[in-house]
């Protein structure tokens, strides 16, 4: 009987060490997602639209970063459209330059992935 016991309290105690593990990886996870944020500050987008039926697209996007970041991701709509033939991301602050990203596609939706390599 004794011993019946003896593995019902090890099997709680388990269980609440498993929970107490939990809430403490938890509130950890929190902290650190609490320590990093951005907003975007401002947009501008301006659109032409050509004699063929193309258009062209500028977007200008100003972020708030708090926190350490490695860049920012931009996904774009393409259902009904022939896609993009043309995309370029720059940074205008603190100077002007080109930066990299990666594209991936996945059903009606480009995805890119743009950072400063340098960063």
């Amino acid at each position: 009987m004794r011993k019946i016991k003896s593995q019902k309290f090890e099997k709680i105690f388990a269980m609440l060490f498993m929970l107490l593990i939990t809430i403490i990886f938890c509130f950890a996870t929190l902290s650190v997602c609490a320590e990093r944020s951005f907003k975007i500050t401002d947009y501008n987008a301006q659109v032409k639209i050509l004699e063929n039926g193309d258009i062209q697209v500028s977007e200008i996007f100003e972020y708030s970063f708090d926190g350490d970041f490695n860049g920012i991701i931009r996904t774009i709509g393409i259902k009904g459209s022939d896609g993009f033939k043309y995309f370029k991301a720059s940074e205008y602050f603190p100077e002007d330059k080109e930066l990299e990203y990666t594209q991936s596609l996945a059903a009606d939706m480009v995805t890119y992935k743009i950072y400063d390599k340098s960063s």
